[in-house]
């Protein structure tokens, strides 16, 4: 492992980034789709840095200041740093990395990425395991979007350049949690349903 990665991601003591082998074909990923809704934490600009480790890709940013809060209230300046490790072939394919969140008060919010995805000159980064004095307040993810300043058309991850500095607007919101449906009660639904039908068919029949 290159001692450069080692100490980019000691921060988030998340240990050492595992390389990921190359796929024969590139496969990419694709938008991750994800409900969000409130709280939600923005940097209106973020100095993104980029590192080559053939065959992984390395994006960190460190102390970008989250300028505003939506459903949330901040204990002093607060700060923002992220560091993930992806697949060059497919960025999709078992990314690593963390990220943190610290205030006045500490450490506010911190997370392991889970999953990568990508929009038009933006990319989507959804983490889970959240810890942090802010961690009661949002769901078991978050979703953090990185839009970037310069134009990297609709796959940014083919151009990165490397040893780069980027810049960009990141925000954190909360990935809303599907609701489970309750399997007695959604059976009772289905089932008044049939009868309903069952129902309306005979009144049909007397009328004929």
């Amino acid at each position: 492992m290159n001692t450069l990665k080692s100490i980019l991601f000691s921060f988030f003591t998340i240990g050492l980034i595992a390389a990921s082998p190359v796929n024969a074909s590139p496969v990419y990923a694709s938008p991750l789709g994800l409900a969000t809704t409130s709280p939600a934490l923005s940097v209106n600009s973020a100095i993104i840095d980029y590192l080559n480790f053939d065959p992984d890709g390395d994006l960190s940013t460190f102390g970008a200041v989250i300028d505003s809060a939506d459903g949330l209230t901040l204990q002093g300046i607060t700060e923002l740093s992220f560091g993930i490790a992806f697949d060059l072939a497919d960025p999709s394919n078992g990314p690593t990395g963390g990220f943190a969140i610290d205030d006045a008060n500490g450490l506010a919010l911190q997370g392991s990425l889970i999953a990568i995805g990508f929009l038009e000159n933006t990319i989507e980064l959804q983490f889970d395991s959240l810890f942090g004095s802010l961690a009661g307040e949002f769901g078991s993810s978050v979703l953090a979007r990185v839009s970037f300043v310069d134009s990297l058309g609709s796959n940014p991850f083919e151009s990165f350049i490397d040893l780069e500095f980027y810049e960009a607007s990141i925000t954190i919101l909360n990935v809303s949690d599907p609701v489970a449906v309750n399997a007695p009660g959604g059976f009772g639904l289905m089932l008044a349903g049939l009868l309903g039908l069952v129902w309306i068919r005979n009144r049909r029949a007397v009328k004929s």
